[in-house]
């Protein structure tokens, strides 16, 4: 079993700062010494994003897509739907993941993502 990396709090916010100033997650992992998908994490996590960068759309590309060895369902409207209610009602991510079949970290890094777009008031 593979020990999880830890970072510094320095690291992290360095990371961030380094991403609000336009840098790409390879190039902030590249100079940081961090895994490029710490540095995504860590990043999303703290709102860290250029404010020129994408905006969050539904309806781009397959609903299920192959990412390394693994597949990944994209979030549908109505899933965002059902997330929101379900937060609304109190749920934890534990309970909310369990009702929507998938994983906490996805339920965590979706709400994330949609507190972010609604922070930078984009359309879903």
């Amino acid at each position: 079993m593979r020990r999880p990396i830890r970072y510094s709090i320095d690291q992290i916010q360095r990371a961030a700062e380094l991403r609000e100033a336009g840098l790409t997650f390879p190039e902030i992992a590249s100079q940081l010494g961090m895994k490029r998908t710490s540095v995504e994490y860590h990043c999303m996590r703290l709102g860290a994003d250029p404010a020129a960068r994408r905006q969050i759309r539904q309806g781009r590309g397959a609903m299920i897509q192959k990412r390394g060895n693994h597949l990944v369902r994209r979030f549908s409207t109505d899933d965002d739907a059902t997330l929101m209610a379900l937060v609304e009602q109190g749920l934890r991510h534990a309970e909310i993941a369990r009702r929507m079949g998938r994983a906490q970290t996805s339920i965590a890094g979706r709400l994330v993502t949609l507190a972010r777009a609604a922070a930078r008031g984009e359309d879903e």
